[in-house]
């Protein structure tokens, strides 16, 4: 029979006693007397018939007496062995010394079996045995029987215990594996985000005292309204890994309001002017001249600009030109926003991966490895009902473009 029995439990607790064919044992009465103090059933069946009786019944508890068949013997253990959910007890009765120690010792090994062949014979045959057994040597008084009886049943259901409570163990141990997961997700996007403010004050800060030798170096209201500006996006960041941090398996949240996409975008490009002149690209925006205002949520639509720009220049050689275009689709309801290279390009066959959460350890395995950057992308366009799609060929550039609802088409 194949491993991984899948047995129908009995409707009411029994036990299930194996005892030779004939008449008048005198295991019997013993049974009987035993099973009197026991809130089960008792089944008395031969080898034959509790093989039939294995087949689509799981029994609480099985007693096996040496005196049937070697066959019989090793087909009862056996389906036993292969039923281990939930564990069936197996008690095995037997006379003689000999018998005692030749089954003491097969339950001794980790891989040790007992299979009695005959009452009065010492072969033991090599079987597993089950997870849960145990043994009687004849003669015993019922109160004997009645004991073990009780004790397996107790070791049962101390082992239900354990198994159950090693499965909550395991679902509690995967839950934290993926709450780390998502917190190392969280900090390398938070660290993705102050990347760009940051290294835009640098590279201010770095022109101001290079075209300044003197000890007062002269700034204009401009650039003290961009640094604000980027000090004043840091702290929103942190605020929101606060906010996050306690509830860090929802969704990103969404505060979606109407909000002029021209001058969002105009922000974006003053904070990259000093990277784009740092790798010689250039950025335009091409909108019209109507534009109509965008319901959703401005900050993290800003995000969204930043990553595909900043991804942009980051796996491109230096000289690329980058466009940002917008523009109302047929059905008057939403954007269609572009933004696009004419850098190396994608292969296609990595199109598929551009979006997935690229883990630390395996960036070699994607030549564009533009980690988390493009995931975020995803997660906060479908939070706003929409999705990122990808146009890219080696050596013709790349274009990604989404959707973004116009206010008052909802």
């Amino acid at each position: 029979m194949a491993n991984g029995m899948n047995l129908r439990p009995c409707c009411q607790p029994e036990v299930l006693a194996v005892v030779p064919d004939g008449a008048d044992l005198p295991i019997l009465p013993l049974l009987e007397a035993a099973m009197a103090g026991v809130e089960m059933s008792l089944i008395v069946l031969t080898g034959t018939e509790a093989i039939a009786h294995l087949a689509h019944t799981l029994p609480s508890l099985v007693i096996v007496d040496d005196g049937i068949a070697a066959q019989e013997w090793a087909t009862v253990v056996g389906l036993l062995q292969q039923a281990t959910t939930p564990a069936i007890p197996l008690l095995l009765l037997g006379q003689g010394a000999a018998w005692s120690e030749a089954v003491q010792g097969a339950m001794a090994h980790a891989a040790g079996a007992a299979v009695m062949n005959a009452p009065h014979q010492s072969a033991i045959a090599p079987i597993p045995l089950p997870p849960i057994v145990d043994t009687l040597t004849k003669p015993f008084q019922p109160w004997q029987l009645r004991d073990r009886i009780h004790l397996l049943l107790t070791v049962q259901q101390w082992q239900q215990q354990v198994e159950a409570q090693r499965r909550q163990l395991q679902q509690a141990l995967s839950c934290y594996q993926q709450l780390g997961q998502r917190l190392q997700v969280l900090f390398q996007a938070l660290s993705h985000d102050l990347r760009t403010p940051v290294l835009g004050m640098q590279m201010l800060l770095k022109n101001l005292l290079h075209r300044h030798t003197g000890e007062c170096v002269p700034v204009s209201r401009a650039i003290l309204e961009r640094m604000l500006e980027g000090g004043d996006r840091q702290l929103q960041l942190l605020d929101t890994l606060l906010e996050i941090c306690p509830e860090v398996n929802r969704s990103l949240a969404c505060h979606p309001q109407s909000f002029d996409l021209r001058h969002l975008l105009d922000c974006v490009m003053a904070d990259f002017k000093p990277l784009i002149e740092k790798n010689r690209a250039t950025l335009v925006c091409d909108l019209p001249e109507s534009l109509p205002l965008v319901y959703a949520d401005p900050a993290q639509i800003r995000r969204v600009f930043e990553h595909l720009v900043s991804n942009a220049l980051k796996h491109n050689p230096p000289g690329i030109h980058l466009q940002i275009a917008a523009q109302v689709t047929a059905t008057g309801r939403s954007l269609c926003c572009r933004v696009e290279d004419d850098g190396k390009g994608i292969p296609s066959e990595q199109h598929h991966q551009m979006f997935e959460l690229c883990k630390p350890g395996n960036g070699a395995s994607r030549t564009h490895g533009l980690g988390v950057g493009l995931f975020l992308c995803q997660q906060i366009l479908r939070a706003h009902g929409s999705e990122i799609h990808l146009e890219s060929q080696p050596n013709q550039g790349t274009t990604f473009w989404f959707h973004l609802p116009i206010h008052g088409s909802l």
